[in-house]
């Protein structure tokens, strides 16, 4: 079997987990315990599977290649340029995500204060970004893979998995 099949089939696994786990539970209603542990890890690695599984098979990316590019979904979604449009792929998730989900009052403040549009948060790469920050930071910290352990020091970003779900979908759909 090619090896972005497999990668593939791993990150469809994680994604039912990821919707088995929001089924039982909003990750908004306990972000720093439930949503950073369980629902962000599982959903970090499904973006993580598929992002690498797009490499590998539209760019011929070899596993060795792969695991240098480690577990930074930024990195990885970046590495996806030349992959797909990521524009349109963007500009899809957000038509999406605004006919289908309200923005939270706390996502509207953030975004007011920082003045940007309030529809900036439904930007994939918005939660992408947020997930990351939440699944992989930098080495050498203590926050490193904070989604894997109980953490008392870091809060938690929250993250709209159903954006992330969508966007998961799509890109495992082109793969198919």
């Amino acid at each position: 079997m090619d090896y972005w099949r497999s990668l593939s089939l791993f990150a469809h696994q994680y994604l039912s987990a990821v919707h088995i786990l929001t089924s039982v539970s909003d990750p908004s209603d306990q972000p720093d315990a439930f949503a950073v542990g369980p629902v962000y890890n599982t959903l970090g690695l499904a973006t993580e599977l598929a992002l690498k599984a797009t490499l590998s098979k539209e760019l011929g990316f070899r596993k060795e290649k792969l695991k240098r590019l480690g577990h930074d979904l930024h990195a990885l979604y970046v590495a996806c340029d030349k992959a797909f449009d990521r524009e349109e792929f963007e500009r899809d998730v957000f038509v999406w995500a605004g006919t289908s989900l309200d923005i939270p009052q706390s996502a509207q403040n953030h975004y007011s204060d920082l003045g940007l549009s309030e529809k900036t948060y439904l930007h994939f790469s918005i939660q992408l970004a947020a997930l990351n920050y939440n699944y992989f930071s930098e080495p050498n910290t203590l926050e490193r893979f904070a989604t894997r352990y109980p953490n008392d020091t870091l809060t938690a970003r929250e993250v709209r998995v159903q954006i992330i779900t969508y966007g998961l979908e799509r890109i495992l759909c082109r793969l198919h």
